[in-house]
Order: C-alpha cells, then structure tokens, then sequence
C-alpha cells in the first residue's frame, strides 16, 4: 500500500499528518511532500519525502490576518491543483492523505486517487458551535445594537454567501476538468474521507455524513530529550515557568518586548523565535519536547492553535491564546467559551 502525505505547508499541519500516519499499523509505504521548512520532522520518522516541494498560497497567511482572500484566485487555484496533479502521477499512491490543502481535493479526483482528508470540525458544514466575526473586522461595528440570536443568523447568512464566493475559483477548474461541482470551500477541505482531529466535547458536529468521524486530537510525540532546557529550569526554580509558542503562523512580538523588565520575574521558553530575544532568563529552542516539560509550566502563551491548547489540557496548564488569524480566533473563542483559555489581542480587543 503506497501513501502520499500532502499536508499544507505549515509546522502543525506536518506534525499532525506525521501523528495520524504513526497509528498505521499495515505495511505501508508513505511518502510526504517536501516542506522546504520541516523535512527534518518527516526525516526523523523515516518517511520519504517527493523530490519537489509545492510553494502554494505563499501570501494566504499575511492576507488571512486582515480577512483578505484574494490569494484565493483562478491562477493561484489553477497553478496549484496542477502542481499537485503532477506531483500525484508521479508518485502514484493508492491513498492520498491531506491536511487543509486547498486544491488537493480537486487534484485527488482528478487522478482518481481517493483522498483521507484531516481537518478540524469547525471547517465543517456540520460544527454545531459558532464561527464569531475577526475580533478587528468592521462587522463588529453593529454588533452592540443587534440581539444575540439575530446577529447569530446574520452571520450565517454572510458566512454562506462568503463561502459561496470565495469558492469560485475552484468551480471554474472543476468545470474545466469535468469534475463534480461543490458549493462552497468548506468542501475543498474535505475529502472521500475525513478525520476530524478534535475532542467532540469541544468542538462538537451534527449529522455527520457517512465517511466523516472523529479522530481526536491528533499530538506530535517530540521524542528527544533537552537536557539544557531541564537544567535551566532547574537552576530557576525560585520563579514561575512560561512557554512562549506562536508556531508557524504567530508572531513572538505579539507578547510585547521580552527585555522588559516585567518579564525578568519569569523563566521564559520561547519557541521558533530570534535567538536575539536571548537574555539570562529566556530559553531559546527551535522545538520543545512538550510532555518532557509540561509538569514544571505554569502558563502557555500561544497562537491559540489547537494542537498547543490540546496539550496544556492535558497537563492542566493555563493558556492565554493570542490569535493571528481567523481560525485561530474560532478555537480561541471556543476554549475561552469552555474556560479552557483567555484570549487576548495586542490591539486591547477582547
């Protein structure tokens, strides 16, 4: 059985495809598109990687964080889903496994491939919770003088006809390769098949359809061991411990200037940022082995990524979630809605 892994190309979405394909207990032979950023993840778990990496959607997240979707277009659509046609000729799996690649589905049908799609539920038709309006949109404007229930609906009219929108490129390309139309882009997302990588307590769904089925969380098991690291918290035990981790897509400045004073009461880890944030009581890694330090944090600040959140429950860790981007915002607004988290924006917004 031959696999190709074609995740989007940021660090949780590697990570999490690299989680799920670990449960494979049949004889398999599994190949990842290459990352450019995180082969060595894919390396370390002794999985092949394509001889070409795909530079798709370069702009998605900048122009996501101010709710712009014109990255989504018919030559950006276009060029991708060839790309990814290509790439699955050349490789010819018998099951292709995706992660929130926008084109994979069409590609995949394309080539006739069926596709495992992992997504999270609130990237449904069928998450029964609430997908709130970006904190910074200007539709928050008239938020104060409309009911709950009559905003609520509002949004989900202008939700649907966003998606409807948004989703014309990948319409034009169905249309051109005789494929079956769909709706809207939620249904890019999706595939044959679809893992939904949550707990169903806290991102609940309604009438799933067949084919469709929670996961659960899908966690990374970072194997090394950071002896450093240790011995830094160790040496410091007189003072609280926090983990700093934006991932792929957050920004570390978010926090403010580490070198303020404030923050010297503290031991501070900081994950994938400038090692120029260097000082006596910050830790630099590029990755942490999270179960190896979970019992000595007391607090996590992050991008609010499911992945991160899932965790520090886990461990029982308090999270402050600051969110970049509109996704982000939807997980952020469901733990804060379970108490799981605070959220916070560096514009004061709450």
């Amino acid at each position: 059985m031959k696999i190709l892994v074609i995740p989007y190309n940021l660090l949780a979405h590697y990570l999490r495809c690299i989680a799920l394909v670990n449960k494979i207990e049949l004889p398999a032979d599994i190949t990842f598109l290459k990352s450019g950023k995180y082969d060595n993840f894919v390396e370390q778990n002794n999985y092949k990687l394509t001889n070409e990496a795909l530079n798709s959607y370069s702009t998605a997240i900048d122009k996501s964080e101010s709710f712009d979707f014109t990255w989504i277009n018919n030559e950006s659509v276009s060029d991708t889903v060839n790309s990814l046609i290509n790439i699955i000729k050349s490789e010819n799996p018998d099951y292709i496994i995706g992660d929130t690649f926008l084109g994979l589905r069409v590609a995949a049908e394309y080539c006739r491939i069926p596709l495992i799609s992992i997504l999270n539920a609130y990237l449904t038709h069928f998450y029964k919770g609430h997908r709130p309006v970006p904190h910074n949109h200007r539709a928050n404007l008239f938020k104060a003088g409309v009911p709950k229930l009559a905003w609520h609906r509002i949004l989900k009219s202008v939700e649907k006809q966003t998606l409807r929108n948004v989703h014309k490129p990948f319409r034009q390309i169905r249309k051109e390769l005789h494929l079956n139309e769909y709706k809207d882009l939620f249904d890019e997302f999706a595939g044959a098949y679809n893992l939904l990588c949550d707990d169903p307590y806290i991102f609940p769904s309604v009438n799933l359809p067949a084919k469709t089925d929670y996961c659960g969380p899908l966690l990374y098991q970072y194997n090394s061991s950071n002896p450093k690291l240790l011995e830094f918290l160790e040496n410091r035990r007189n003072k609280k411990n926090i983990l700093i981790t934006m991932g792929s897509t957050g920004k570390t400045s978010s926090v403010g200037d580490l070198k303020n004073e404030f923050w010297s009461d503290y031991n501070i880890i900081l994950t994938g940022a400038p090692k120029d944030e260097q000082k006596d009581n910050i830790y630099y890694t590029n990755f942490i082995n999270y179960d190896e330090v979970a019992n000595h944090l007391d607090l996590i600040i992050c991008h609010g990524g499911n992945g991160t959140v899932y965790q520090a429950i886990n461990y029982n860790v308090s999270v402050i979630a600051i969110p970049r981007i509109f996704d982000q915002e939807w997980n952020a607004y469901r733990f804060k809605e379970l108490s799981i988290c605070k959220v916070w924006f560096p514009d004061g917004k709450i």
